[in-house]
């Protein structure tokens, strides 16, 4: 949290300087903010190397950066363990590219409306991702004690809370959209396109929130796989072919058309959900831990 904290005040004061030519520093326009967010990661990168090497608390773990490399197997146990994270990751960074050039076909005011709305929904989405991190680390811990209802019960819990929070968010942001979108469009050209689809989209927003908590929880049950291949083939066969029809499609309305678009993805999420929590209601999951355990 703090080493965030510290790389987005370096941003800030970076973006600017750099933006405006202020401070004695050279007026970069654009190229200034994309500097200020190469300074902010790699001040973010220093002070992540003296948390983890330099605190007498971490020195007890006699961490060595480069003994994992020194050994081949080593590096190919690292790799194999790494890609069904990398790989399902893509699928989702992918699926929003792929959006984005749907929307695309409706021009520069759909493209605009886009930004402006993925923009709002990520704020809004905060305290999901946040708490798609800690249910990882809950779900990892009762699952090594084979605390099957203690799993349930945590998921269900943050998936309460980090709905409660997120939806006070869109609601606020659904009651005044104008408000909010004027701040990113100040000529109005597409402020109400935007307004008109943010109450619409704000409802569906629940299933990536639930798809984001559920797929952290899978984690930390040692289910990565599973979350990959789920990833990987609704994006492929359900995300793909739905959103490009639609986008063929000519509703007559642009708020409608792009609501469809757009909310495609958020079904998507829907159905990754339904595969996590049938998932959870079997017992395979639970076989797998017992036999890890006995392999220990």
């Amino acid at each position: 949290m703090k080493i965030f904290a510290f790389g987005a005040v370096v941003f800030l004061f970076f973006d600017y300087v750099l933006i405006y030519g202020k401070l004695g520093f050279p007026k970069m326009g654009l190229l200034g903010s994309a500097t200020a967010s190469v300074i902010q990661y790699g001040s973010m990168l220093l002070a992540s190397i003296v948390a983890v090497f330099a605190r007498k608390k971490n020195r007890k773990y006699a961490i060595n950066l480069f003994k994992p490399f020194q050994s081949a197997s080593r590096v190919i146990e690292i790799i194999k363990l790494s890609m069904p994270i990398v790989l399902d990751k893509s699928a989702i960074a992918l699926a929003y590219l792929w959006l984005g050039g749907m929307i695309t076909h409706m021009g520069e005011i759909g493209l605009a409306t886009f930004s402006v709305v993925k923009d709002l929904e990520r704020f809004a989405l905060l305290p999901a991702v946040a708490f798609a991190q800690v249910v990882t680390f809950l779900v990892s811990n009762d699952y090594g004690r084979e605390n099957w209802e203690g799993i349930k019960s945590n998921v269900k819990k943050i998936v309460f809370l980090s709905s409660l929070l997120v939806f006070a968010i869109l609601i606020i942001i659904s009651i005044w959209p104008h408000f909010f979108v004027q701040f990113f469009d100040k000529k109005g050209d597409f402020t109400d396109i935007a307004a008109g689809v943010i109450p619409i989209l704000s409802v569906l927003v629940f299933f990536d929130l639930l798809q984001l908590i559920l797929s952290g929880a899978m984690r930390g049950a040692s289910n990565v796989k599973t979350v990959m291949i789920t990833r990987i083939l609704v994006c492929s066969l359900y995300f793909v072919p739905c959103s490009y029809i639609i986008s063929k499609i000519d509703f007559g309305s642009m708020v409608l058309k792009f609501a469809l678009i757009y909310g495609s993805f958020y079904i998507g999420n829907a159905l990754m959900s339904i595969v996590y929590i049938r998932r959870f209601r079997g017992q395979d999951w639970k076989i797998k831990a017992t036999q890890e355990r006995g392999e220990i």
